[in-house]
């Protein structure tokens, strides 16, 4: 309870609680438990939305590395699909001319 009550007396949250920061924050809390049940959810709300805030940048971050990563394969998957049907290609044609060869020869 007491790091609960120095975190709601800490506003701005450099760790250190100042006389302006005691005066306000008791000021804040006064009145019955409630109101202090109320600030420390506050505070717990704001520490929530700070750590999600964190989550969703680092989630940006991986998905955007992911995203490379897909664009890299996919081009090297396109290249090598390319370089395949070339190949075929060519051994297609070897085979071709190959089979013409012997059939023009034997004519003569």
């Amino acid at each position: 309870d007491a790091w609960a009550l120095f975190k709601l007396l800490d506003n701005d949250g450099s760790g250190a609680i100042g006389v302006n920061e005691f005066v306000t924050g008791c000021l804040r809390l006064k009145g019955s438990a409630r109101g202090v049940d109320l600030a420390l959810q506050g505070y717990q709300l704001k520490w929530i939305i700070h750590r999600f805030e964190k989550y969703m940048l680092y989630t940006e971050e991986q998905f955007g590395k992911l995203q490379e990563t897909f664009a890299r394969v996919s081009h090297m998957i396109i290249k090598n699909s390319e370089k395949l049907h070339t190949s075929r290609i060519s051994a297609l044609q070897s085979l071709s001319a190959e089979r013409r060869e012997p059939m023009q020869g034997g004519g003569r």
